[in-house]
């Protein structure tokens, strides 16, 4: 049964990986374009806020006056990046999680057309098999990288960026941990059926 597990799982991973080509695909030309659009008018609306915040009365005794760059890049890069990741985690995850669900439902749907699990140890074999948080993690890293030619050099851009891919990342783990583990729960559901 070894060989049967291997391969279903060798099926699997390459599903996942080709989901994570397109997911992280999408998710560089999509903040991409949305930088070059919305980037214009957040930024300048928020950097109006911040510098008109909190240093106004610094006073005069104060050694050094934080010059604009300083409090932007000091208070700004956390705050957007939190920002980006709340937005991202209200807005994003809930569909990633429903487009994830789905692919799981294939996933599972594929094993068993294969006949590959018949019993709880086959499941359990098979999950072990399974390399999708490994894949997502690489992935991650990839994006990263990818992300960093295709757009805009900034802190502010970076900051955003690392705000929504940590938050898309974090959502996807979460319900890939939940498709294996469903996948390793299918031998039972079927013996008792």
């Amino acid at each position: 049964m070894s060989q049967e597990s291997e391969t279903a799982a060798e099926d699997i991973n390459n599903f996942y990986n080709d989901l994570f080509n397109k997911l992280s695909q999408e998710i560089i030309e999509g903040a991409s374009e949305g930088f070059k659009e919305g980037l214009k008018a957040g930024i300048k609306s928020g950097i109006l806020e911040i510098t008109g915040l909190s240093y106004a009365g610094a006073g005069a005794g104060a050694e050094r006056f934080p010059s604009n760059a300083d409090i932007l890049r000091g208070s700004a890069a956390e705050g957007l990046k939190n920002m980006a990741g709340n937005i991202t985690k209200r807005n994003v995850c809930p569909i990633i999680k429903i487009w994830l669900e789905n692919r799981c439902d294939k996933a599972v749907s594929m094993l068993a057309a294969k006949g590959s699990i018949k019993t709880a140890q086959d499941a359990a074999q098979l999950a072990g098999y399974l390399k999708l948080e490994e894949a997502a993690d690489k992935k991650y890293k990839e994006m990263s990288n990818r992300a960093k030619s295709a757009l805009p050099s900034s802190f502010i851009v970076e900051s955003i960026f690392k705000g929504v891919q940590e938050t898309l990342w974090s959502c996807t783990k979460d319900d890939l941990k939940s498709c294996q583990r469903r996948i390793s729960e299918i031998g039972p559901a079927q013996e008792t059926a």
